[in-house]
């Protein structure tokens, strides 16, 4: 099996991601170096600063938050639109792309969440917010997804049906293995 590095690790891509521990804290990995967000090369910075400038009611979501200082406002930027260390660019030839889904502990409790971080896309589709719930515990068998929920078993499988749909596969065990690639389990 061929591996691929992750993006910036010997080029010039960029790949953002979150302390683990922290998540007030956002690294950038780029000609492999990693640095602290805030702490990141005029280059990274710039990049930064032209997309937030696209998405102004992104940056007024992060100043009703309490972000107040630009310094502030990209690390928090970077870390609820680009989170997930998954070694694929979020920058490249100086242009940040989509933002990307990453499972962050405070969804369904930020008062920002919808704003600033992205949904779940899968190739056919975007996961409602149950069915990412559902998804993050698909290596879990439907009763025990069902009892965590608080739903039915009849609805745990509707709602896995359509996840099949949206991502194209076929069973449950080609979903757990798209969930571990996506770090959801």
């Amino acid at each position: 099996m061929i591996r691929t590095l992750p993006a910036g690790l010997i080029d010039n891509r960029i790949e953002f991601f979150n302390d683990p521990v922290n998540l007030e804290v956002s690294y950038c990995l780029t000609e492999g170096k990693v640095t602290r967000v805030r702490d990141a090369s005029a280059r990274v910075r710039t990049i930064i600063q032209r997309d937030m400038d696209k998405h102004p009611g992104k940056v007024l979501a992060l100043y009703n938050l309490g972000y107040s200082s630009l310094e502030q406002q990209m690390e928090k930027y970077v870390s609820c639109c680009f989170g997930a260390f998954d070694g694929e660019a979020d920058a490249t030839d100086g242009v940040l792309h989509h933002t990307e889904y990453w499972p962050c502990p405070k969804r369904g409790s930020c008062p920002a969440a919808g704003v600033l971080c992205s949904p779940l896309v899968l190739a056919y589709g975007t996961l409602s917010t149950r069915e990412t719930e559902v998804f993050q515990r698909v290596a879990m068998l439907d009763k025990e997804i069902a009892d965590e929920l608080k739903i039915s078993e009849e609805t745990v499988k509707i709602h896995l049906r359509r996840i099949r749909q949206k991502s194209g596969l076929d069973n449950k065990k080609e979903l757990i293995k798209l969930a571990y690639q996506k770090n959801l389990i």
